[in-house]
């Protein structure tokens, strides 16, 4: 039997800005201004899509027509909703959208404790605490041209059944994207660093970036480059993806 209660204290948010910035790219390739009362309007109706996408009818498809005529009359173009349900068919919106995956926008910091108890038949009983203070923070620099998400762990376990009771640990991960004007291409980069006194080797550093390029709506290449286990190890990779008819 083990129990695992966990406890966790705060200060700050962190927002995923995902939906935000593909509404903003939605409105530009219709030609439109995206402004800040039409993006959060836009954003209420795509938040709440789960309840109207799955409310009860005998037509399912109905549901699907009537938040996309929502979200185009919050666009204030009521006329162009096939634009919008068929604008992810576009390969150039797809592709200037990946630059906004998994985007988030603040800052946290805190503290979790992790009590563990475990008592097991024949051995008796176990215990320890595993405390970790944490830090995100994600922010978009040089006039939104640079994008950095940051985060931070330091971790102290302990745990009596474990042939090294007590163990420390340091954890620091970011990633930096460049979003130029031009909408054909970006840069993300990537740096892990964790150190570990329960893992051989005890210190890691990992270290990539990849070049993404559309040549062409129907070509696009990327490129990348990484080292990990402390650069012992260097991968290089590229490719692309091109339709000829």
């Amino acid at each position: 039997m083990s129990l695992t209660p966990l406890g966790i204290f705060g200060i700050g948010r962190m927002y995923n800005i995902n939906t935000l910035k593909s509404i903003e790219l939605m409105m530009k390739h219709l030609g439109l201004v995206p402004t800040e009362a039409t993006v959060r309007a836009v954003a209420d109706i795509m938040y709440t899509s789960s309840t109207r996408l799955n409310r009860y009818s005998e037509q399912s498809s109905e549901n699907f027509v009537m938040y996309w005529k929502a979200i185009a009359e919050a666009m204030g173009v009521p006329d162009r909703v096939l634009d919008l349900i068929f604008i992810g068919n576009s390969q150039t919106y797809a592709f200037e959208q990946e630059r906004y995956q998994n985007m988030q926008y603040g800052w946290d910091a805190g503290v979790r404790l992790e009590p563990k108890m475990v008592i097991q038949t024949g051995s008796g009983f176990d215990g320890g605490i595993k405390l970790t203070l944490f830090g995100d923070y994600g922010a978009f620099l040089m006039e939104n041209a640079l994008y950095l998400l940051a985060n931070g762990t330091i971790e102290l376990n302990y745990f009596s059944g474990n042939i090294t009771p007590l163990t420390f640990g340091i954890s620091l991960n970011g990633n930096v994207r460049y979003l130029p004007e031009d909408y054909r291409w970006w840069v993300e980069g990537l740096l892990g660093i964790n150190f570990d006194t329960s893992t051989t080797p005890k210190f890691d550093i990992d270290l990539g970036g990849e070049f993404d390029y559309l040549l062409a709506p129907n070509f696009r290449t990327y490129a990348g480059l990484s080292f990990v286990n402390n650069f012992d190890m260097l991968c290089f990779y590229a490719g692309g993806n091109i339709r000829l008819w």
